[in-house]
Parts: structure tokens; C-alpha cells; sequence
């Protein structure tokens, strides 16, 4: 019994995990009006300022699911889309001009 228990620990702990990479985006311009298309995809979190008016103007970007969803929001008075891809391994967000995305996971010497 007890070697069953430690042939069956191995293959889990052997098993493929999913490896999603938060983002932090970043604009020169407040962040507002926040729309995603798939909420079950990635959820987005407003980084507020310390005075705590508004958005502020970063968010992170959360995935937790494989698959497609479309993020949309305000910068300033203009309207921004981003295609957001999350597959097993990365998260791929399309790059929009005036927008700023740093990959939060890794560490800088992996950058």
C-alpha cells in the first residue's frame, strides 16, 4: 500500500501545471471604463493612486483560463483594445502604441 501512495505521489507531482504570466499595464494617461469580453479568462485589477481618485493609471492583468478574450478600457478620452491570448504556458497581448505592459512573474534577469 504504502508503495502505491509513492508511485502515485511521483506522477502527480510529475503532472504538467499551468504556468500563467501576470501583466501590469501602464499608461501616461488615467486608466477608466474597464470592459473585458471573457471574465472567465482574465480578470483585471485597477492599481488606484495613493490619493485614491480614479483608476490610476496602471492595472494588472490576471489570466485563469486557456483561451481568447478581448480587453477594453479608457485612456484619457480615447478607447483602447487589447487581444489577450492566454495559453498553458504564456500570456500574449497584442501591443497597442501609448500602452506599457511589463510581465510580473518573471524575474528581471529573465526579462
Amino acid at each position: 500500500m504504502k508503495k502505491f501512495i509513492l508511485i502515485l505521489m511521483i506522477c502527480l507531482m510529475s503532472s504538467p501545471c499551468m504556468a500563467f504570466e501576470n501583466y501590469m499595464l501602464m499608461t501616461d494617461k488615467t486608466i477608466t471604463d474597464i470592459k473585458i469580453s471573457n471574465e472567465e479568462i482574465i480578470t483585471v485589477e485597477p492599481i488606484n493612486s495613493l490619493k485614491g481618485k480614479g483608476c490610476g493609471f496602471a492595472m494588472m492583468i490576471i489570466p485563469h483560463n486557456v483561451g481568447t478574450t478581448r480587453l477594453s478600457f479608457k485612456k484619457g478620452k480615447k478607447r483602447m483594445n487589447l487581444c489577450v491570448r492566454v495559453t498553458e504556458h504564456s500570456t500574449c497581448i497584442k501591443h497597442v502604441n501609448g500602452v506599457k505592459l511589463v510581465p510580473v512573474d518573471l524575474p528581471p534577469e529573465l526579462r
